[in-house]
């Protein structure tokens, strides 16, 4: 990928909150009643799932997630749609990926292949419900009713579930899935990045507009270089520090600036010397006001 490119995505998806939903694991976001859910998708009841879900969105999303797999701590990725024939109150699965062909991941992958997951369950239904993401290695959380048996012959212990919103953002369309057989805690930034490239590839990177990342054209990046930023964890904490210096050097930058605002009389009490001057350009006789 061009690094001119890559680095406006990097910026760009760190600092563009419309593409950001806020997550904590101990955030409870506000419960989205069945009805509620279906509203955006009803206008569009005679719209398929094919048309919803379509191949070139599907081939994008496969693409990322083999991006992905390739460098992540996560062995399994899976997308799950909701279904229209149960007016959208489980996901069914359309595509699912391992970078490891073990009997116990492959059995997973067979029992996810036919499952439907209902609202509110597991970490994929909870990610569709609230339309949050959720990360977490809690059992309890992750673990959905109709394949509690497969998470425990693979040993599943961590699922990171993200939403992928529709073209207006207020429904979520599908739920990217990923597994592991390890135990991780949850990393913000990285939740973050994850979050926000999905939402690029999802509506394409042909259709976000050049000026947004400061380029003439996003035609040389794929999707599955969009993966590997997404799973680059380390790549991602060096970025995440030089924004926070580039912050920090800001703050201090416009400090300085307040500061050659300011004089010290020999007391060390700190004074603004432009209104003084003013003072005294008006004729007042009075001193200024001191802080300490």
């Amino acid at each position: 990928m061009n690094t001119n490119i890559d680095e406006h995505l990097e910026n760009m998806i760190s600092t563009d909150e419309d593409l950001f939903v806020p997550t904590d694991e101990s955030y409870k976001p506000a419960v989205r009643s069945a009805s509620a859910i279906s509203v955006a998708s009803s206008t569009n009841s005679d719209m398929s799932q094919q048309q919803i879900f379509s191949q070139g969105k599907r081939d994008r999303l496969e693409e990322f997630i083999h991006g992905f797999l390739g460098i992540s701590i996560f062995e399994v990725a899976d997308i799950w749609v909701p279904d229209q024939e149960k007016t959208f109150q489980v996901l069914t699965q359309v595509s699912s990926s391992s970078k490891q062909d073990t009997p116990p991941l492959e059995e997973f992958q067979k029992s996810s292949s036919t499952a439907t997951i209902p609202i509110w369950s597991g970490a994929a239904g909870r990610a569709y419900g609230s339309g949050n993401p959720v990360w977490s290695n809690s059992l309890d959380i992750i673990v959905d009713v109709e394949r509690s048996a497969a998470f425990h012959v693979a040993q599943i212990k961590t699922v990171l579930a993200v939403p992928i919103f529709s073209s207006n953002g207020t429904s979520s369309s599908a739920v990217f899935c990923a597994y592991s057989r390890q135990r991780h805690s949850s990393v913000p930034f990285v939740l973050r990045f994850v979050q926000q490239a999905l939402r690029l590839v999802w509506r394409g990177l042909d259709n976000v507009p050049p000026t947004v990342l400061g380029v003439d054209t996003l035609k040389d990046v794929a999707p599955n270089a969009l993966g590997q930023m997404a799973a680059d964890f380390e790549k991602q904490a060096v970025f995440e520090k030089k924004r926070k210096l580039s912050n920090v050097s800001a703050s201090e930058k416009a400090d300085q600036n307040h500061c050659q605002n300011l004089d010290n009389d020999n007391n060390g009490n700190i004074f603004a010397h432009t209104n003084f001057k003013e003072r005294l350009s008006m004729g007042h006789n009075s001193q200024p006001q001191f802080s300490k």
